[in-house]
């Protein structure tokens, strides 16, 4: 699959201290992979978990769940990334609808090999959720990734799967 940098978030008004870049793909759309479920999501992105400094992705997909584009939201520390929802995110979500996907996945990566969300994730998602809805954009899940340090096998945590996204929406 051969995927190319589409823009430079900072040209649509992204945040300017993180490189944040919209990667597409321009072939056909059949040859995308449909992310419909959090184990499809852990697999395509199982190499980001072996990251040395977390990293935030988002994954813009189509209404059949294939995906539209990737987005390298921030890179950060090895606890954290500083990356802002909703400032570091409405630019990624406008972005996404221009590529007509109303749907989006956050993918982060936990260098400590442990894929349970911290205090932070959770604020994160719920602010990342909220603004999402506000402009029309779905968040469908946010899954955690971390690299077993002994059994190099990688984890995931989905906040999906876990019932946290459901429970988010309706308290909102």
């Amino acid at each position: 699959m051969k995927w190319s940098v589409i823009a430079d978030a900072r040209d649509v008004g992204g945040p300017r201290d993180n490189r944040v870049v919209l990667f597409g793909h321009r072939g056909r759309l059949s040859s995308r992979p449909v992310l419909d479920t959090s184990s499809a999501v852990s697999k395509w992105m199982a190499p980001s978990a072996a990251g040395a400094r977390e990293a935030v992705y988002i994954l813009a997909l189509t209404d059949r769940r294939r995906l539209a584009g990737l987005f390298v939201a921030s890179l950060g520390a090895v606890a954290a990334t500083g990356f802002d929802a909703p400032s570091g995110f409405v630019p990624m979500l406008q972005v996404a609808l221009l590529l007509r996907a109303p749907m989006v996945i956050v993918v982060h990566n936990h260098p400590s090999g442990d894929p349970t969300p911290s205090a932070e994730d959770v604020v994160l998602t719920e602010r990342i959720t909220a603004t999402a809805r506000s402009i029309g954009v779905e968040l469908v899940d946010h899954v955690i990734l971390a690299l077993d340090p002994e059994r190099r096998e990688v984890l995931s945590f989905s906040f999906s799967d876990a019932g946290l996204l459901e429970r988010m929406r309706r308290t909102r």
